[in-house]
């Protein structure tokens, strides 16, 4: 049973089945956020999301380009039931990789935005 549904803007409907969260900063030793070292940090995330998740594709939603991103980093696992791209196929799966500084586990309205802006049929991965 999904954790979340919902529709993006193109009509598709997208479920979440799985939802990974850690502090934005967990990996940061010293020093303060700067743009800089938001983009290590984001690579760090979504190297650790890849090891999880070794064959899904991950897309980063959101803005980076900020000073100090915001408290939490949440990967969700997303699939939806009609194929991306290939008719033969009969789903696809995505992983969402964004942030924020609410709770990872409640419903961020701006997250949500951002989620339902992509364009699954660009970068999700069609299976079986």
């Amino acid at each position: 049973m999904p954790l979340l549904t919902f529709s993006a803007n193109s009509g598709r409907t997208i479920f979440v089945e799985a939802i990974y969260a850690q502090p934005t900063y967990l990996a940061v030793e010293i020093g303060d956020p700067d743009r800089e070292t938001n983009c290590e940090v984001v690579q760090h995330l979504v190297s650790r999301v890849r090891k999880l998740l070794a064959d899904i594709p991950i897309i980063v939603v959101g803005s980076i380009d900020v000073d100090v991103l915001p408290q939490f980093c949440v990967a969700a696992k997303a699939f939806s039931t009609e194929a991306a791209r290939d008719v033969g196929m009969q789903a696809s799966k995505l992983v969402f990789l964004f942030f924020t500084d609410n709770s990872p586990y409640e419903k961020d309205i701006s997250a949500m935005e951002n989620l339902r802006s992509i364009r699954w049929e660009t970068h999700a991965q069609d299976f079986n």
